[in-house]
């Protein structure tokens, strides 16, 4: 759980950032910045960056440390945001 809560608020932040700035190293300090919040090394994480027209996608992958599911080498976590256009308050949509 903790892993994949990590993931979330990191990609989150990720999203955020890059969708309201444009700037895609703003966005990755971000990422590291949440990561090191939960206690991980941005090292251990993957990140994946991705932009479809308008929509950017982030992707933030950390190693599940658990001997429950030795099957599962990562957990996953991906958010996507919109910058809407023609909104002088630069408002986003989330997904």
């Amino acid at each position: 759980m903790q892993e994949s809560y990590a993931a979330g608020q990191a990609a989150q932040v990720g999203v955020s950032t890059w969708a309201s700035t444009g700037n895609l190293l703003l966005a990755r300090n971000a990422i590291d910045q949440a990561l090191q919040a939960e206690g991980y090394s941005s090292h251990v994480a993957w990140t994946a960056y991705t932009q479809r027209g308008s929509l950017d996608v982030v992707t933030v992958s950390l190693p599940f440390r658990s001997t429950f599911w030795p099957t599962t080498p990562i957990i996953s976590s991906t958010r996507s945001a919109v910058q809407e256009t023609g909104i002088p308050s630069g408002s986003q949509s989330w997904w």
